[in-house]
């Protein structure tokens, strides 16, 4: 199973800016569980997965990180890392 952790912020201005990006890309990829994490609400699980800015996409296979993406990036990026991953 694949995990999108999406780590964001209420007053994250590129956080905002990412948030249609994976909501759509959460609609083509149906069978890929994706997820918001506030990093603020949520500081435990921020520092297990060593977030220091946001944000931060993480991207998890059978519950192991393996692809971090740092920044609002453009949606080529995430949709070639899902796509290496699967």
């Amino acid at each position: 199973m694949i995990t999108v952790l999406r780590f964001t912020a209420s007053w994250c201005a590129p956080c905002k800016m990412l948030a249609p990006i994976m909501e759509g890309m959460a609609q083509e990829f149906p069978g890929v569980v994706f997820e918001i994490v506030d990093v603020d609400g949520n500081p435990d699980l921020a520092q297990h997965f060593k977030v220091r800015s946001v944000p931060t996409v993480v991207i998890c296979k059978d519950d192991v990180p393996v692809k971090t993406i740092v920044g609002a990036q453009p949606k080529k990026v995430y949709l070639e890392a899902l796509e290496e991953i699967a």
